[in-house]
């Protein structure tokens, strides 16, 4: 099992945002590895998370995407991200780390609360360092502005189920 690391790069994305959408729905919608990839999908493409796909089921078979599961993000053929999730209550809170690729001291974590009016608040946080100099900042800068738009997307998906 992948344990959190010891140590976290700098606080690199910090997101929160309200939904209409139960926090039941948030949730399975941001559990589905298959599902995952829409939040930083761009605008144009016309399969929205097709990129990230579940890697490894979770090993003890309660849920495929519980701890110990793994997601990829893949281009042509090529792994470039392998991320396994450590934290998982349903519901509430998902955690996972990189595996692989070019990031480390690598953590997000998402957690959902109930808005007081039938909706949910996600809050999400995502540290890293990049394996090179100046890396971690520029992909903080493109994972901010990539879920910005992918979040308007998959909330327009959970509003209006």
């Amino acid at each position: 099992m992948t344990d959190r690391p010891q140590h976290l790069g700098p606080l690199r994305l910090h997101f929160q945002a309200n939904t209409r959408a139960p926090r039941e729905a948030v949730f399975a919608f941001l559990a589905d590895h298959d599902r995952f990839g829409t939040l930083f999908a761009p605008p144009f493409a016309s399969k929205p998370g097709a990129l990230i796909r579940r890697s490894a089921t979770a090993p003890d078979g309660s849920d495929p995407n519980g701890i110990g599961s793994k997601r990829a993000l893949r281009v042509a053929g090529l792994t470039m991200l392998e991320e396994v999730i450590v934290a998982y209550e349903p519901n509430h809170l998902i955690e996972y780390t990189a595996t692989r690729g070019p990031i480390r001291n690598h953590l997000g974590r998402i957690v959902l609360e109930e808005d007081g009016h039938g909706g949910t608040h996600l809050d999400y946080r995502i540290w890293l360092d990049g394996k090179l100099p100046g890396l971690g900042a520029l992909l903080g800068a493109q994972l901010k502005g990539a879920l910005r738009g992918g979040w308007a997307r998959a909330q327009r998906q959970l509003e209006a189920s």
